[in-house]
């Protein structure tokens, strides 16, 4: 874990807020930050504001909260620092995958229940199988049909990245991050601009 994980976890909520855009995770760190703002007023600038037993009480609430949020928030950020478990048969299929610079985002069930994303679905297996362009022009459509489906975004971004369209998947990528849920898929962001990132310096 690097220095900057750490960091996240020193302030309660901020790993949620960082890493999930978790709003309550907001309001607890600015509720944390009033308290603790508030104890140190009244501990060490005006001791009479509320009474000489409000710093005995606030200061071993305030720091078992803190202890709390710093275990809770490693538990977190270690979560989704890193890739999602799977089990020894994913590992080795996606190990393939990867070898072959192809990224197997859902199982088979997954996309045979998703009937709503036919043409991701569709675009996926193509993808899978190596026709690049059947696969991008899938994925075009169904982002004609749905602009902010993310997955969609993503894979297209993926294949974009494959195909040595670097400039096209690093525009991907920054409209995924115009969107709202792209919180959710920090992750696989920064992933693919690692990547894209580590061909760029290659080719130089």
């Amino acid at each position: 874990m690097k220095w900057g994980q750490l960091l996240l976890c020193g302030w309660p909520g901020l790993a949620h807020l960082w890493l999930r855009g978790s709003y309550p995770a907001l309001i607890g760190a600015i509720g944390f930050s009033l308290v603790l703002n508030l104890a140190l007023v009244a501990t060490f600038l005006w001791p009479a504001l509320l009474g000489e037993f409000f710093p005995v009480i606030a200061w071993p609430i305030i720091f078992l909260v803190w202890l709390i949020s710093c275990w809770t928030s490693l538990s977190v950020v270690q979560q989704l620092s890193g890739p999602p478990k799977m089990s020894s048969e994913q590992e080795r299929n996606d190990f393939s995958a990867e070898k072959s610079g192809i990224i197997n985002y859902d199982s088979q069930s997954d996309l045979d229940e998703a009937p709503s994303h036919t043409l991701f679905n569709r675009a996926q297996r193509e993808y899978l199988k190596g026709h690049w362009i059947d696969a991008e022009t899938l994925l075009k459509e169904r982002l004609d049909q749905a602009e902010r489906d993310i997955e969609a975004r993503l894979l297209l971004a993926t294949l974009f990245r494959h195909t040595g369209k670097l400039d096209l998947a690093s525009k991907q990528l920054e409209q995924m991050q115009r969107l709202d849920d792209s919180v959710h898929w920090n992750f696989e962001i920064q992933r693919e601009r690692q990547l894209i990132e580590s061909i760029r310096e290659k080719a130089e």
